[in-house]
């Protein structure tokens, strides 16, 4: 399982940024974050398993992440291909967003939400093969997704765009003072469980697994499969000037971490100005309607009172 808090936007000099924690088996081996040897313009972790990834960036401002939909056995198909090729797919591959989209197989894999962006171009596009909707085209604001589709209101990305919210609304996420820290421990790092039963994902798992999965990071406990937990956390920044940050904490079953960063240039030079100017158009009206932020529409529909338990990893 996992959660990815996103925002884009051209008013000021941070043009993306995302969050995100990685939910997996700690048995499952797994590489950090690094520019592949095999494609030097790819920056991803890697699942040395099926040789997919998670989430990744290119020096074109090509970006992707996926999350798995949390559904029952007996809606898997045991010999699916990989979902973590459909993130790499995008990233070595040179078409726009929407039109990755449009022409994947989706019905070929295992439940998956996958946002693709080009940063270049500022588009950025969202599909489920769990949704009978087709490709979703963002316009600029702020995201969050888990385990169900990008209408499902589950609690960790109601509390994680909260935290995500806040930050913007106090101007801690203005220039390049990227608060990493904050992002980390508070957002990325909340292990709060929902404590109303009500208030839980329903995916046909057991109240109590659902309670035990349901915080931001999900501390490792034992399952049928395993030990499992938050394995990675990545944050990613791209500025208006084409700079680029990636962050990576990877953690460990014993509760310590081991950090990664890198620093490098995202190539923005296909935008011209007259669509940029368009597209802080956009992003301005979007950012204006009242009681919301840009893209509420395909994530919350309305303010939800989480009963919680605090805590932090």
């Amino acid at each position: 399982m996992c959660c990815a808090i996103f925002f884009f936007k051209a008013q000021a000099e941070l043009l993306f940024l995302l969050a995100f924690n990685r939910d997996e088996f700690f048995s499952r081996p797994t590489s950090p974050v690094h520019f592949w040897e095999d494609d030097k313009d790819v920056l991803a972790g890697r699942d040395l398993e099926r040789h997919g990834t998670w989430l990744g960036v290119t020096r074109q401002a090509r970006f992707a992440f996926l999350t798995n939909f949390r559904e029952v056995t007996p809606n898997r198909q045991t010999e699916a291909p990989s979902r973590g090729e459909l993130v790499k797919n995008f990233l070595q591959g040179s078409a726009s967003p929407m039109q990755y989209l449009l022409e994947l197989p989706a019905g070929d894999y295992n439940g998956f939400n996958l946002v693709v962006g080009d940063i270049s171009t500022r588009e950025v596009a969202y599909l489920s093969n769990r949704d009978s909707e087709g490709p979703l085209k963002f316009p600029p604001g702020t995201y969050g997704i888990s385990n169900g589709n990008i209408n499902s209101a589950w609690p960790k990305v109601y509390i994680a765009k909260g935290g995500m919210q806040e930050l913007q609304q106090t101007g801690n996420l203005e220039g390049r003072n990227i608060p990493w820290d904050d992002i980390f421990n508070d957002i990325l790092g909340s292990t709060t469980e929902v404590e109303d039963e009500a208030q839980l994902p329903r995916t046909g798992l057991p109240t109590e697994w659902e309670r035990t999965l349901s915080p931001i990071f999900i501390k490792p406990h034992e399952s049928s499969g395993g030990l499992y937990g938050t394995r990675q956390q990545m944050v990613l920044a791209i500025f208006e000037d084409g700079k680029a940050e990636v962050r990576e904490r990877t953690c460990k079953a014993d509760g310590s971490h081991e950090t990664a960063s890198h620093a490098f240039r995202v190539d923005l030079s296909r935008r011209g100005s007259r669509e940029l100017a368009q597209w802080r158009a956009e992003g301005s009206e979007a950012n204006n309607v009242p009681n919301s932020h840009a893209g509420e529409q395909h994530s919350m529909h309305a303010p939800m009172q989480v009963s919680v338990r605090a805590g932090s990893a």
